[in-house]
């Protein structure tokens, strides 16, 4: 398995998996879902790089959080019993009596089949010494019950009333708390027998229906919950179903409710029933059609760079789309951004850049020397030397440097964490900006793990660039200092790799050198940009522009960059 990203999931996340696949706990002991296991024989720990692993000493494996991720998408019963199957052995594992192997639970939910046979009972335990939840799986076994999930694909609950209602529309939700509130309220509900594990789930019940969603509204967790079992299932229904989803944040639901909250507030079965209808009107073609009506009135449209050919090939600016721009230090990123941001502002786009490495002064000073073309304006002997060719820049670009500075934030001498930049996001764009941009988004301060502090980043800084139709734009630096241009060798959280549409790559090179162009031409360049990655892009022959920054300081493009002269 390729490990690219952490492995250090915390705690939690691995009790969790482990309860959702069948293991029972007692503090860190627990049974092995992979084999048939009544007495504990595994537990979780912290290896010697404090990363949790779960063990089974039966069936000889050691597991991290994402070798049983992966290995849920195949099979449960990964590993092999060290059992002969004998009728001796299974008695060891079996419980004769339905209670006793459900235990102690604060709620047991039954999945039978079309037939009414019991295919699974999902019990839920609230530990209130913990203050969490906690799930076990029984199955019937040989005449008795053991505690293990069943085999895939999963059954989908409520199967004998989705039989009996064949051409019925479906609600889909989270949780079986849910599906029977809807079901109390005469709607024909179901839900999957664990949220993170929809694709080994039989959907199939549902195929040629009407259905609609109602994710939880889990818009700002760490985890997205909500919105990713929502999307997942749309994802999986849509080539067999009319699919819809309900916006719970429309809903003015707080976070984390669901359905069964909204009913508690007191909204009845003809509130729960307009919100469906209200849901199943937006069919996917309608978002289609105001899509084309907004590129056609020209509300939808790609923001413009200053270069004709990135702008051409990425279309990166469209609304509601990230850019992330990486390069070693000194390759120019910063004066890259500020070329282009001076182009947006000319262009009357509302914009905002916040700046978190040095002070206000220093960048609106390399702005002037942009402006000007002259660069030596950022050298303190050459401004020593030549006082009233500074001082006649300066008078001349003052009031261009008092209109760009309103846009232009810094803050490099207080540490400022990612929950702060996208709050300062959020303003940005409340306040009109179309094109929001933070350099660098490295110099941020992450308050929990780094992966799980990027993802959640991203997404919702995803989110809101899709909310206000804006463009959002991070500039980050590679994994070390000689990192080749390569979506693995972005500095972060794979989110960057994996949720971010647009991804440029700036490299320096060694001196001025001549470059053969793809129509044949030999120009002198001293950078070249990658793009590594462009969702609306056209093709390129190689992916690579040319470029020279000028002694102004600004970049002047060439073309699509083919190979160095010999």
């Amino acid at each position: 398995m390729n490990k690219n990203w952490d492995i250090s999931k915390d705690k939690d996340s691995l009790v969790e998996v482990l309860e959702e696949i069948g293991a029972s706990f007692e503090g860190d002991q627990c049974t092995c879902p992979y084999h048939q296991d009544s007495n504990p024989s595994a537990g979780i720990f912290q290896d010697k790089e404090t990363h949790w692993r779960f063990r089974c000493f039966v069936c000889d494996l050691t597991y991290d959080y994402y070798d049983i991720i992966t290995r849920k998408g195949d099979t449960v019963d990964v590993a092999t019993p060290k059992t002969n199957d004998t009728k001796e052995e299974r008695e060891k594992h079996v419980y004769s009596e339905y209670e006793d192997a459900l235990g102690d639970y604060t709620d047991a939910y039954r999945y039978l089949d079309t037939e009414g046979n019991l295919l699974v009972t999902k019990t839920r335990r609230f530990d209130t010494a913990k203050n969490r939840k906690t799930y076990r799986m029984t199955v019937p076994y040989y005449g008795g019950f053991i505690r293990k999930a069943p085999d895939p694909p999963w059954p989908l609950y409520n199967l004998l009333e989705l039989s009996l209602r064949p051409h019925d529309a479906v609600l889909v939700v989270e949780g079986e708390k849910c599906a029977d509130a809807a079901k109390e309220l005469g709607i024909l509900a179901t839900t999957a027998l664990s949220s993170t594990s929809t694709s080994q789930t039989d959907w199939t019940p549902l195929y040629g229906r009407k259905v609609v969603i109602w994710p939880d509204n889990d818009s700002t967790k760490a985890k997205f919950a909500g919105q990713k079992y929502g999307n997942a299932i749309e994802r999986i229904l849509m080539p067999h179903c009319q699919v819809t989803k309900v916006d719970p944040e429309s809903l003015n639901m707080n976070e984390s409710e669901d359905i069964v909250d909204y009913i508690e507030r007191g909204h009845g079965s003809d509130d729960v029933k307009k919100v469906l209808n209200e849901a199943a009107k937006h069919t996917p073609s309608e978002g289609v059609g105001q899509y084309i009506e907004g590129m056609i009135d020209g509300s939808i449209r790609a923001m413009g760079w200053p270069w004709e050919l990135l702008q051409r090939y990425s279309q990166a600016l469209m609304p509601g789309t990230i850019t992330v721009l990486c390069g070693c230090p000194g390759c120019g990123k910063s004066l890259w951004l500020m070329e282009a941001f001076d182009h947006w502002i000319a262009g009357g786009i509302r914009c905002a850049l916040y700046a978190l490495e040095e002070n206000k002064t220093f960048h609106l000073l390399r702005a002037l020397a942009q402006r000007s073309g002259v660069c030596e304006l950022t050298e303190p002997g050459w401004v020593q030397a030549n006082p009233e060719e500074a001082r006649k820049a300066m008078a001349k670009w003052s009031g261009y440097l008092d209109m760009i500075g309103q846009f232009l934030y810094a803050q490099p001498n207080q540490q400022i964490s990612l929950s702060d930049i996208f709050e300062w996001i959020h303003e940005q764009l409340d306040a009109g900006c179309r094109i929001v941009a933070v350099d660098p988004i490295t110099a941020a301060s992450r308050e929990k793990d780094i992966w799980k502090a990027d993802e959640e980043f991203i997404l919702q800084s995803k989110k809101l660039a899709d909310e206000y139709k804006a463009s959002i734009i991070f500039v980050t630096h590679p994994t070390k200092q000689d990192a080749t241009p390569y979506l693995g060798n972005l500095r972060g959280g794979a989110a960057y790799q994996q949720f971010v549409p647009n991804v440029f790559w700036l490299e320096k090179l060694q001196g001025i050198r001549h470059v053969e162009l793809t129509d044949g031409s030999m120009v002198r360049v001293n950078r070249l940009l990658y793009i590594l990655k462009a969702r609306n892009a056209r093709e390129m022959e190689t992916g690579k522009l040319a470029y020279l920054m000028t002694k102004g300081l600004k970049f002047h493009e060439y073309g699509e960059f083919k190979k160095f002269e010999d």
